[in-house]
């Protein structure tokens, strides 16, 4: 036997059982070293930041929301003069058809505007919550009681943000369709005056704003204030609200009690109108007289004040307190007709004891008692109104602190 080749195979064999060995345990080691960091390598991977998404970190969206946000600058370039109006730009928010003033959503004579996303909840309560830097505001109205973000001056808003998702878990059962959350401004340097004038067609509008601020290296402080003024609209301004829309090619939505009055005699359907001739007309809808278009407003007049002062420390990179208080007052004036009066009254050949002196019986026409209906809005000249004034002020401080 050759003892060369032997030898050549056993130094072979050797070689391949130290690999076998050598492999595993170096692969043993690189995983130790990546499982302890490579403390050792510069250039290994490490986490650096973990973000953890709880009930209110600042700056952090809820996982899986979709916020929608308005900035300052699309806010100047729509010229919105309050913040119902600044709402109407967000197609989640149910009102896009609404004008931008006096009550919506709450019912409310009083100019409440409730925002509502999708449509949930209204009327006497609300789903969703509205936020002001992230805490909540008091509610106002007279006849239901929501949250109204119009008491913010609209030159204080650096952006709006409206979270149109369920976030109940977060917020309470109070955001149940979404919260809205309006940001104001902060580290403002300077003084800013504004100045609005819109007109239309018997309806007109102006508003006036300042804001002023200084920032320094570790806060801010800010003043801002805001005038509005819009005029009522007239029913009878515009033809689309007229009860009587027949030559629109819509129905007749008018009723019979006029001013002075009609008078329906008892056993006939004619009416009657002044001047009580025979000349009567059928009680048909479509042929409904009068209406209380002359006395009722579209919009109400609206005068509004509001006012906000925030101040902002960084005491240290951790640590910072700030403060702000807002004040709002606004007036509602609105033209209402006061109701409408129906009544039977007898006349000659009935009860001598339930005879109307004033009984006036239409020309050719033999009845004792008649159906009298009555609009008495312009009895004492003028209409009738509902005024209403909603008084509003919010103080909040807050301690901000970063843990890392």
């Amino acid at each position: 036997m050759d003892i060369n080749r032997i030898k050549s195979k056993l130094l072979l064999s050797t070689a391949v059982a130290i690999i076998a060995v050598t492999v595993p345990a170096a692969a043993q080691a690189q995983t130790a070293a990546q499982n302890s960091g490579q403390a050792g390598n510069p250039s290994a991977q490490q986490v650096e930041e973990v973000v953890v998404t709880g009930s209110s970190i600042r700056g952090v969206s809820p996982i899986g929301s979709n916020l929608i946000t308005v900035n300052r600058d699309s806010i100047d370039k729509t010229s919105i003069q309050t913040v119902q109006q600044l709402l109407k730009t967000v197609p989640s928010i149910t009102g896009m058809q609404s004008s931008g003033q006096g009550g919506y959503g709450s019912s409310d004579a009083a100019g409440t505007n409730a925002p509502t996303i999708h449509g949930l909840g209204g009327v006497s309560s609300n789903s969703t919550l509205v936020l002001i830097d992230g805490h909540r505001i008091p509610n106002s109205g007279i006849i239901r009681s929501l949250g109204d973000p119009n008491l913010i001056p609209t030159n204080a808003i650096e952006r709006l943000e409206v979270l149109p998702d369920g976030s109940s878990s977060i917020y309470g059962s109070d955001a149940v369709a979404g919260v809205v959350n309006v940001i104001t401004r902060h580290s403002f340097s300077g003084l800013e005056l504004t100045g609005q004038k819109g007109f239309g067609d018997q309806y007109d509008t102006y508003s006036l704003g300042v804001i002023g601020g200084r920032a320094w290296n570790s806060g801010s402080v800010l003043f801002a204030y805001d005038y509005s003024n819009r005029s009522s609209l007239a029913v009878t301004a515009r033809n689309f609200d007229r009860s009587n829309q027949i030559p629109r090619g819509g129905n007749n939505y008018g009723n019979f009690a006029c001013s002075p009055a009609t008078i329906q005699p008892t056993g006939s359907s004619l009416i009657y109108q002044y001047p009580y001739t025979a000349a009567g007309i059928s009680n048909a809808q479509a042929n409904a007289p009068c209406n209380q278009d002359s006395v009722t407003d579209l919009l109400p007049s609206e005068i509004r004040h509001a006012a906000m002062v925030k101040i902002q420390e960084q005491v240290t990179d951790r640590l910072t307190l700030s403060a702000d208080a807002v004040y709002s007052i606004r007036n509602n004036r609105q033209g209402q007709p006061v109701g409408t009066i129906t009544a039977r009254i007898f006349g000659p050949g009935s009860n001598p004891a339930q005879i109307n002196p004033f009984y006036v019986q239409p020309v050719g026409v033999n009845a004792t008692s008649e159906t009298v209906r009555f609009d008495p809005s312009n009895l004492l000249g003028t209409k009738s109104y509902i005024s209403s004034s909603v008084e509003s002020m919010t103080r909040s401080a807050s301690i901000a602190s970063a843990f890392r």
